[in-house]
């Protein structure tokens, strides 16, 4: 049932409608994320300890890292942006946030009559996965 304020029922239909591509999505973040901290952290590893607690050690570590966390990290190891990730990471930052907090609501709220919430929402998705994507093959690039 639609309102004047909020469609809750189109942002739902198109969060069913669009789950794969969603779903694949948060895995991307998953992985900027994890390859972000791996790449930034594996130095962290001696070479000749106990690998495998130090291992668990930065696992811990691992499960509570943000994105907002790992950029300091990056500009701490690479202050001059070295690798040119900060234009992108900022901008998959405010996305991820955004994709993670509110893509259904701001669906929801959308009321342009020249422009359906599905093709809103499918540019969007379309431009958070290729900014993630492009972030991710620049994070690939940095050295171990």
């Amino acid at each position: 049932m639609k309102n004047n304020i909020i469609d809750i029922k189109s942002a739902i239909d198109f969060m069913i409608y669009h789950k794969d591509k969603i779903m694949d999505l948060f895995l991307m973040y998953q992985m900027v994320e994890s390859l972000l901290f791996m790449k930034l952290h594996i130095s962290d590893l001696s070479k000749t300890g106990d690998r495998s607690r130090e291992f668990e050690e930065l696992n811990k570590k691992m499960n509570s890292k943000t994105l907002g966390k790992l950029k300091a990290r990056y500009l701490k190891k690479f202050p001059k942006d070295d690798y040119d990730l900060i234009s992108k990471l900022n901008s998959v930052i405010i996305e991820r946030n955004s994709f993670m907090h509110s893509l259904w609501l701001f669906l929801a709220l959308w009321k342009d009559r020249e422009q359906s919430t599905v093709s809103v929402g499918e540019r969007f998705l379309k431009q958070y996965k290729n900014n993630a994507s492009q972030l991710l093959d620049k994070i690939y690039e940095l050295p171990n």
